[in-house]
């Protein structure tokens, strides 16, 4: 059950940025499968058979598809890594594979943080969930120590170690003009709601907004609903 623990720490400490962007289904599906692989670690229910698990992956690729259709960009993709990643925990208890892949995959996740921002806070969150994560396989590992204090004082070793390496990449990496890894802001669809600019194509697909556009109050009586009609922005100036 320590690996199992432990893998769930490493797990949550990667999906935390990601917590209030998740669909609130996947966040639930997520915490379902732990629940479930937690039993199974545990001995109370026996191992679940293939189908099972295939289901559930079906689900939760459907479950992305439907939520994010028709523009499957940077959110789905983010979404299905984070369900697949719990997934695979399921699959490591299930199948008796072990645990260690959970924490290296979680990297991927943790990384897939800095497409939404790079501000220092985050920064700082990450490098404290690299931790987490390192100290996870360090316990993973043959021989390792037994307290808590130590698996967490060898990651953070292994952390500092690595931010040589950083600093230099930082240096010398090109800045692109573009997002990080190529990968814009959800520029692959249009977006419904008040916006003060257009680029060409990107209306070719819409995708809605959940953001508030603006709140109406009225003096006295609500109007029918023929009546609720307001003319949004006209744009005149182009080039």
């Amino acid at each position: 059950m320590r690996a199992f623990f432990l893998t769930l720490a490493a797990f949550w400490a990667a999906a935390g940025p990601h917590i209030l962007r998740l669909p609130g289904w996947a966040l639930i599906a997520a915490v379902i499968v732990w629940t479930v692989a937690g039993t199974v670690a545990a001995g109370r229910v026996p191992r679940s058979l293939r189908g099972v698990r295939l289901l559930m992956g079906v689900g939760c690729f459907a479950g992305v598809v439907v939520t994010y259709a028709p523009a499957m960009g940077r959110d789905a993709g983010v979404a299905l890594l984070f369900l697949m990643l719990a997934l695979k925990g399921y699959e490591g208890v299930s199948l008796g594979k072990g645990l260690f892949v959970v924490p290296v995959l979680a990297v991927f996740l943790l990384g897939s943080s800095l497409l939404y921002s790079q501000s220092l806070l985050l920064a700082v969150y990450v490098v404290l969930a690299i931790v987490v994560i390192l100290g996870a396989l360090n316990a993973m590992t043959p021989g390792a120590e037994d307290a808590t204090a130590g698996w967490v004082r060898l990651g953070a070793v292994l952390a500092g170690q690595g931010m040589p390496m950083a600093l230099v990449f930082f240096v010398l990496f090109p800045r692109l003009p573009a997002g990080l890894w190529g990968v814009p802001a959800e520029t692959v669809a249009g977006v419904s709601g008040m916006s003060e600019t257009m680029s060409p194509g990107s209306v070719g697909r819409l995708a809605l907004s959940r953001e508030v556009a603006f709140r109406v109050k009225f003096d006295g009586a609500i109007p029918g609903g023929q009546r609720l009609y307001w003319r949004g922005l006209t744009l005149d100036d182009f080039d």
